[in-house]
């Protein structure tokens, strides 16, 4: 339930709290409902189902819904295993956490919320604080994607053309995409699937896994001896601690306000 919260509400004019709690609240109990369905399946849960004579209608209802998704999907009653598993559990709570928190926030949203002013665009541009372009073009569309700005030193991209590399190209191209298209015209055998699997979640993730340790554990301790380095020069804001008002932190709102008086003046003059 976290998904929809994040992205949509930093990046969505209508999200709301309501529609945030509602996504988790949702999210939370589906994974504990379908864990605890799928681990008392075959003790508890199918022998109420027989008991009340619900197993063939069960049997009907998931037969039909899967129908569509054949031979991908195939939902049946079985009196051992939970007809459901949990990827296809996790793929439909993130729909529905999805929705839902679209759909409260739209029916609880009283006005749009001001992007601008949240993210520093505009007349809400802060003192000291460069302003980004946000002209598009074919030779900057691929590094706004991936979200390289300006501050970006070269190591930087390295490291965001990487990332994006791993997870965009190899993991959802290749591993993911261009896996679907393969069985769309030729089906893989069990065997097949188990070096697939194999390679894409243990192997890859595991050098992945021993790359990042050496590189965090090395980048991690520089930039952290850095950081004390850093904060011992910072000048402290009184107004920087974490108090709110209007939906605005009160360190940008006063900043906001000395940005306007400024222009105000030079109006004036």
């Amino acid at each position: 339930g976290c998904g929809p919260v994040i992205i949509f509400g930093l990046y969505s004019r209508f999200g709301t709290a309501k529609g945030a709690w509602t996504s988790l609240l949702t999210g939370m109990g589906m994974a504990l409902f379908g864990a605890a369905v799928q681990r008392n399946w075959a003790d508890k849960v199918y022998p109420f189902l027989a008991a009340h004579s619900w197993t063939g209608a069960a049997d009907r209802f998931l037969r039909a819904v899967s129908k569509p998704f054949h031979p991908y999907i195939i939902w049946q009653m079985d009196d051992v295993k939970c007809p459901i598993n949990s990827y296809e559990w996790y793929l439909i709570t993130m729909l529905v956490t999805l929705v839902l928190y679209i759909a409260v926030s739209l029916l609880t949203c009283k006005e749009p919320f001001n992007l601008d002013r949240m993210l520093h665009r505009g007349r809400y541009a802060l003192e000291g604080k460069r302003e980004i372009a946000s002209a598009w073009s074919w030779k900057s569309v691929w590094g706004k994607l991936i979200g390289i700005t300006p501050e970006y030193t070269r190591g930087d991209k390295v490291i965001a053309w990487s990332y994006f590399l791993y997870s965009f190209v190899y993991q959802f191209a290749l591993a993911f995409i261009s896996v679907i298209i393969w069985n769309f015209f030729r089906q893989w055998s069990p065997q097949e699937w188990a070096l697939y699997f194999l390679i894409v979640f243990l192997i890859v993730p595991g050098v992945m896994a021993a790359i990042s340790a050496v590189w965090f554990g090395i980048g991690g301790g520089i930039d952290l001896a850095k950081m004390f380095r850093d904060l011992g020069k910072r000048v402290a804001d009184p107004l920087d601690d974490g108090r709110v008002e209007g939906h605005m932190s009160l360190a940008d709102k006063a900043q906001l306000e000395a940005v306007d008086q400024r222009k105000k003046t030079e109006e004036e003059n």
